[in-house]
């Protein structure tokens, strides 16, 4: 499971939902070294050494992650509408600090209720939750023994996934940290999802170093 490339507006802390913002220059990068570390760690990553199949939001963000993977091994990328980030209504395209002053009554309910409440014209995190159940649920019992499966989406429905997979309350799903490009990973046996890590983006850190703007520039 790998989370999306930065955005820029992962950068400045707005809310993507639906909107196809496209990788930054920065998770255009990422997606490249992501798909570098798979490919040159796939017999110790991947069972048999081998990737059989690569499944994506189809968001831009997520699908151009998806296909610098693809390019790597070969591939081609197959799209699954359930893995798409949360609807966030009318707030996509808004900071925070500008969404809490747009709807401070919705904040509130948010609070109190975390998994039920639905962003206005949007969803809730339940609703993710159940497709996101539905996908892992569905790789459960037909993925073939030996097979490894790539999915690309983005930050809520991999959270929502995990929980799924270690059986705890959605609302403990703010508890996981999943950075850009990072990459999680679970192992089915018997037909049940174990959760083998979480949020590795040790890969990164060099190449990120070194992307890093010279002082002053």
């Amino acid at each position: 499971m790998a989370r999306h490339g930065e955005t820029v507006f992962n950068v400045e802390k707005r809310l993507q939902g639906r909107l196809d913002v496209p990788l930054s220059d920065v998770g255009r990068r990422q997606a490249l070294r992501l798909a570098e570390y798979l490919h040159q760690n796939s017999r110790r990553l991947m069972a048999g050494g081998m990737l059989r199949r690569i499944v994506s939001s189809p968001q831009r963000r997520a699908m151009d992650t998806a296909r610098a993977v693809a390019d790597a091994f070969g591939m081609e990328v197959v799209t699954d509408d359930r893995l798409v980030e949360i609807d966030v209504g009318g707030f996509a395209g808004l900071t925070w600090p500008e969404a809490r002053e747009t709807a401070p009554d919705f904040f509130a309910a948010l609070q109190a209720d975390a998994v039920y409440t639905r962003y206005p014209g949007g969803e809730s995190l339940a609703d993710v939750y159940r497709r996101a159940s539905s996908f892992l649920d569905e790789a459960e019992a037909g993925l073939a023994d030996g097979a490894t499966v790539l999915v690309v989406a983005h930050a809520v429905v991999l959270k929502c996934m995990l929980c799924r997979a270690l059986r705890v309350e959605v609302g403990r799903c703010r508890r996981i940290a999943l950075g850009n490009a990072s990459v999680s990973s679970l192992s089915i046996d018997g037909g049940v999802a174990v959760v083998d890590f979480i949020n590795d983006t040790h890969f990164l850190e060099e190449a990120m170093a070194e992307w890093a703007p010279a002082p002053g520039a």
